[in-house]
């Protein structure tokens, strides 16, 4: 199973985003999801999947965000990044390379 959690600490909102991407991960096998929190108010998450070729960004996020619907909006309010790509995508990506490189934001 391609999941990864980035920073392992005692964080319910972070779980929570996770248990929830497990859950579309269950459902959708060729993808590959991570999440991690990034600051005290930010979780950054990422789906890539194959299966997103040729969807527009809406029809990604309808096709995920179904299973964040039962999230508390604490939770979900903390969740400031959501990466929706195939993986040729994430290869030429921006976001994506600050998401698996944080750091090149920093000052």
């Amino acid at each position: 199973m391609a999941v990864t959690k980035k920073k392992s600490r005692n964080d319910a909102n972070l779980k929570a985003i996770l248990e929830a991407m497990e859950k579309y991960h269950d459902e959708n096998t060729t993808a590959s999801i991570k999440a991690y929190r990034r600051g005290p108010f930010l979780i950054r998450a990422r789906i890539l999947n194959p299966q997103f070729k040729g969807l527009s960004i809406g029809e990604r996020q309808k096709s995920v965000w179904k299973y964040f619907e039962t999230l508390s909006d604490e939770t979900v309010n903390d969740l400031g990044q959501l990466l929706l790509l195939t993986p040729s995508e994430a290869k030429e990506s921006y976001a994506n390379r600050v998401f698996e490189h944080p750091e090149l934001l920093d000052d």
